[in-house]
């Protein structure tokens, strides 16, 4: 919120303020230079005569001695007589750093050279959730949030990407800019005539105009309600919450926007004031005597000038405003509505003096003091108001403080005065100072990493900003600036020598200018912005873009205009960035690209050109919108596509005009023709439904699909399952345990979850023997012969029964989200092949051992055991069903697969009480382009939790579609189960899912016991006919269930399931009874002897 200005570097670099602020009064004067009173040729003067600068300055050379020449370099080469001349009080252009030498020449006579540098840095201002970025060239780029215009772009949409400020329309942005300031939800700058331009939210006046509400360009802040002058003659600007500020050549303050508190210095505490007056010490008596101005969240600090600017000076500090927590340096709590002067302590007249620098944030303030001899006062920092999370940084936490406390720095553990600071910027909570070696120190709230220390941990006193990837410390910095007014997620910027930006702490908004947006991860180190620098370079770019097609899916064209200064030849290589993606390379020209399929909404395009020498530059962004799909009936369907298949708009989404089983919205997503049921090959399945169905999943032509193919193997061929609309890729297309093989035989419709058989119910009474169930099944492969088995209904393995949150009685989907607080393994970066070791944290029960640790693999799975061998974290014989003796052993298995998380994708680990997660984080797949996002959890009680949030529904044929993936087996891989992501789980549970989907392992639940000894009979022919006898357990009277499977081999997958439920009755009469089974429920009471059901 720090007022932009030109750079102090106190004692031994000149104000060029000062310098500046003479320049123009020499220039309105009419000044020129004086008589020479000696022959020889004078060395030419500069004036200002050296320094440093935000923005691009003039500079006046000029030669006492009548009549002579001079001429000039900016590359610090010796000038001669075919350099550039500049008349004796002309001015040149300082718009990047330089070293400026001039000579002048008279006759045959030549002055000696003089020499000085200039440094022309940009500069940064943060606001609550954007950035504006000074270039040296006038432009200012900004990014951010940018609703209500803050960004003043003609947008509100936000962005991630630099936006350059626009000034009257779209086409007119902003050239002439020496000042920026960024406020909470306003923006302004200051040109180089001095006038002050305000964008952003206007609702309390605070960018300086009457209406509207909102301004999406820079316009200029009027001086009156009617809107008929404006602003102008100022040096520098401020921004707070709502209100505003500038300085006037003059030294006076001219103040705008919400009075609450006293935030105008006009003795008002409400309403507004949409145009710019001045600042009072009292009514009708105006502040002035003014050299720095600087906005808190909703209060004003105003210093008058250092001795070192102005001989004499007493570097005086006032303020104003909401004072709740004594930033206002009183003494007290109570809020001003005219400006005052802020005191040293409680003396009568102690008042802060020998300010050099100011700022302000929330509810805090910070003054930076400097003193000629005084040893004290040589860069030392003072500060007052709230200590909350340290912000006052004098090594205490607790209270508020209405006098001023020093800042304390430290260096190892030894804590002292900070000192040599020359300039300090507030955030919301935090402060960062610059010292006059080029470090940045910084204090206060931490929660979002704005210190830059690589933590999250608040700090009451200073110490340096580490450099970037968090290795030493910041360095050649030239100016700094915190942002996240109001609360807002707190931020750090700072502007290096050579231009390069420097952000970090919260991204919630793309502060760090990655191209990404995130509210949870933060920067704890500076990291740089690759797009901008505010000393621009070379070589150049921009951009122009053309709409081709307006509605989505749109299309549009963009194109560069490039240039560099040694020639076209020099050029490398311009990519074009859509979205923060990139899109498009060229190496040569047309400099340009076509960007199809666009989705509705506004697209960022920009630009990076590099050179032979590795120089690059980015261009400014280009804006354009695609306008939203056309489908005006609302059913999924382009209207263009239903025109130009249909000529009509009255087919549906769920129609099938051409009778292939495939639904218009299907043919429409696939690509495929709605009126045609062609079938190429004639195989009798039509082209479009197999590319539909089968080749997402194979890869493989529709012309090449067999109709006698079976990939989802449930006995069902292609041909089968498109007469019977049913899934080829699915056993069971409705998930609801029975197969779609089954659901046929017995009548019962495959594609409805509700229609299903129910038990076979019989009922007998106790001491029954000889049990014989009869029944009749058609075979939908004749020439197949089957093995049908009758079991108890104790599951398979004994370990673990698994269960799907995709199937109706299966647990909730639970994803516990560690991407930002757990543990990130970075070793898997280098080597995909590793394990990492970690401690559970309790003691985890599995197959009848327990284990404290976990070793995770990179690719999908982890064991309770080191694996051992050269490459402990590659698959093993993962295809196999479980338990194999030949794979990973004891494992733990959401996903193993050849995963390249060394290529992309991240792994955390994170121990709860209780329990432990485990989470690939779109970790890509080997050979496919697909970057699975789950975890692994495991809890003490023995459970085993996968949850899925992304995995690729279909991968290319051979990357092992029908491997069982998933599963837990034992030590000894003699007992476990398995799934696939790509048929069936081992106990015939789907959990092929387009949805987030999870998978339970916990212990099965009590059965009652079995009341049959399994039986198994072999079976052939149509209809497959059956008896199966057996002798039941000696049970007590209730309800006992066994379980029914028919299978083509043994281990194959299950074709028809079901539950024979049987209800064992008291003792009554005896006899001998029969009952047929059918595929209903049926029951028989009154049983005593040897009965036949």
């Amino acid at each position: 919120m720090n007022a932009p200005h030109f750079l102090m570097k106190p004692p031994h670099f000149p104000s060029a303020d000062a310098s500046r602020t003479t320049l123009h009064l020499l220039l309105l004067l009419g000044w020129v230079a004086p008589s020479a009173w000696a022959q020889t040729v004078a060395s030419p003067t500069f004036l200002p005569a050296e320094g440093s600068s935000l923005a691009r300055f003039p500079v006046v050379i000029t030669c006492p001695t009548p009549g002579a020449t001079i001429r000039y370099t900016v590359t610090g080469e010796e000038p001669t007589v075919f350099d550039p001349v500049v008349a004796s009080g002309g001015m040149i252009d300082i718009a990047r750093n330089m070293t400026l030498k001039a000579k002048a020449w008279n006759g045959g006579n030549s002055s000696t050279t003089a020499s000085t540098t200039f440094e022309v840095t940009g500069d940064l201002s943060g606001g609550s959730q954007t950035i504006l970025a000074l270039v040296t060239n006038g432009q200012v780029m900004g990014w951010g949030n940018d609703d209500f215009g803050r960004l003043a772009n003609n947008s509100t949409s936000g962005t991630n990407i630099l936006a350059p400020i626009a000034g009257t329309d779209a086409s007119g942005n902003i050239a002439n800019a020496i000042r920026i300031a960024a406020g909470a939800k306003h923006g302004l700058l200051l040109d180089s005539s001095g006038n002050v331009l305000g964008f952003g939210n206007n609702q309390a006046g605070e960018a300086g105009r009457n209406t509207p509400t909102e301004l999406l360009y820079a316009r200029p802040v009027a001086t009156n309600s009617g809107v008929t002058t404006f602003l102008a003659g100022c040096t520098k600007i401020a921004a707070g919450l709502d209100f505003s500020a500038a300085l006037e050549s003059t030294g006076h303050v001219s103040v705008w926007g919400s009075q609450v508190n006293g935030r105008l210095s006009n003795g008002q505490t409400a309403n507004s004031r949409k145009y710019a007056a001045r600042a009072e010490t009292a009514f009708g008596v105006q502040l002035t005597g003014i050299r720095d101005i600087a906005l808190g969240k909703d209060f004003a600090l105003a210093r008058e000038a250092n001795a070192m600017e102005v001989a004499g000076a007493t570097g005086k500090v006032w303020v104003w405003g909401y004072n709740n927590a004594g930033n206002l340096a009183l003494g007290n709590t109570t809020t001003r509505t005219y400006a005052t002067s802020a005191k040293l302590n409680s003396g009568t007249n102690a008042f802060i003096t020998d300010a050099w620098d100011i700022d302000a944030g929330d509810d805090f303030s910070a003054v930076v003091r400097w003193k000629t001899g005084d040893s004290n006062l040589q860069g030392s920092v003072l500060t007052f108001g709230s200590r909350t999370g340290g912000r006052l940084g004098d090594n205490a936490t607790t209270s508020t403080n209405n006098y001023p406390v020093e800042v304390k720095k430290r260096v190892g553990s030894t804590y002292s005065q900070l000192n040599n600071i020359t300039q300090v910027s507030c955030g919301p909570g935090h402060t960062l100072a610059l010292d006059g070696d080029g470090y940045v120190w910084a204090w206060g709230s931490n929660a979002t990493g704005a210190l830059g220390d690589n933590s999250t941990t608040d700090r009451n006193y200073a110490m340096k900003v580490k450099g970037p990837g968090n290795s030493g410390e910041l360095s050649n910095i030239e100016r700094v600036a915190a942002g996240g007014i109001n609360g807002s997620p707190a931020f750090s910027t700072a502007v290096a020598k050579d231009g390069t930006i420097y952000v970090w702490g919260s991204n919630a908004n793309g502060l760090i200018a990655n191209g990404t947006i995130s509210t949870s991860t933060y920067y704890k180190w500076p990291v740089a912005v690759n797009q901008l620098k505010t000393i621009p370079g070379f070589p150049t770019v921009s951009l122009a873009s053309s709409v081709t097609t307006a509605n989505a899916p749109g299309a549009a064209t963009i194109t560069a205009a490039v240039a560099d200064p040694q020639g076209a030849a020099n050029l490398q290589k311009t990519e074009f960035f859509v979205d923060g993606v990139l899109h498009t390379t060229r190496t040569a020209s047309p400099w340009n690209a076509s960007l199809t399929g666009l989705a509705e909404g506004s697209h960022h395009v920009y630009a990076k050109t590099t050179d032979i020498n590795a120089n690059v530059t980015t261009s400014l962004p280009v804006t354009f919108v695609i306008q939203p799909t056309l489908d005006s009936d609302n059913d999924g369907l382009l209207d263009s596509w239903e025109i130009q298949q249909f000529g009509s708009l009255a087919q549906t989404a769920a129609g099938d005009a051409d009778n292939d089983k495939i639904n218009n919205l299907a043919e429409y997503t696939n690509g495929t023709n709605p009126n045609s049921n062609a079938d190429t090959n004639a195989d009798g399945i039509p082209d479009d439904w197999a590319a539909w169905h089968l080749v997402q999943s194979t890869g493989v032509p529709a012309s090449s699909l067999p109709p006698g193919g079976d990939p989802d193997q449930d006995e069902l061929t292609n041909l089968a399952e498109y007469q019977n609309d049913t899934n080829p890729r699915l056993a069971d297309s409705d998930n609801d345990t029975q197969s779609d093989w089954q659901e046929l035989a017995q009548g019962t419709n495959p594609k409805d979850v509700n229609s299903l058989a129910a038990p076979f119910a019989v009922s007998a009474h106790k001491g029954t023997s000889n049990l014989q169930v009869p029944m009749t099944l058609p075979n939908l492969t004749p020439a197949n012969s089957y093995v049908l088995a009758l079991t108890d209904n104790v599951p398979a393995t004994t370990g673990f029964l698994m269960t799907s949150s995709n199937v109706s009685g299966g647990p909730a989907y639970e994803w516990i989200d560690i991407s930002t607080t757990g543990e990130h393994l970075t070793d898997f970066e280098t080597d995909a092949s590793t394990v990492n070791e970690r401690s559970l944290g309790f003691s985890f029960p599995f197959y009848g051992a327990s284990y404290s640790s976990v070793f995770i693999s990179g690719q999908g799975f982890a064991t309770l055991t080191d694996p051992g061998g050269w490459y402990p974290g590659d698959p093993m014989n993962f295809r196999a069903a479980m338990p194999n003796v030949d794979g990973h052993r004891p494992l733990i298995s959401p996903y193993q697969q050849y995963l390249e998380p060394h290529v992309q994708g991240d792994i955390y680990f994170k121990a709860f009480p209780g329990y432990a997660v485990i989470q690939w984080e779109q970790v890509k797949l080997y050979g496919f382009n697909a970057r699975p996002t789950f975890q692994a959890v495991l809890y003490a009680d023995g459970t085993v939790r996968f949850n899925y949030k992304s995995i690729p529904l279909t991968v290319p044929e051979g990357y092992w579609i029908s491997g069982y993936l998933s599963g837990v087996q034992n030590a000894a891989g003699t007992d476990g189960i398995g799934a696939s992501w790509y048929t069936t789980s081992q106990q015939g549970l789907p959990i092929h899912s387009l949805a987030p989907v999870s998978l339970r392992f916990g212990s099965p639940p009590s059965a009652g016991g079995p009341w049959v000894t399994a039986s198994t009979t072999a079976l052939s022919g149509d209809p497959l006919d059956w008896t199966l006898s057996f002798q039941p357990s000696e049970l007590q009277p209730g309800t006992h269930d066994a379980v029914l499977q028919l299978r083509k081999t043994a281990g194959s997958p299950v074709l028809y399931r079901r539950t024979i439920r049987l209800t064992v009755l008291p003792l009554g009469s005896s006899g001998n009874d029969t009952l047929t089974g059918t595929t209903g429920d049926d029951s028989l009471s009154g049983l005593g002897g040897n009965d036949t059901l």
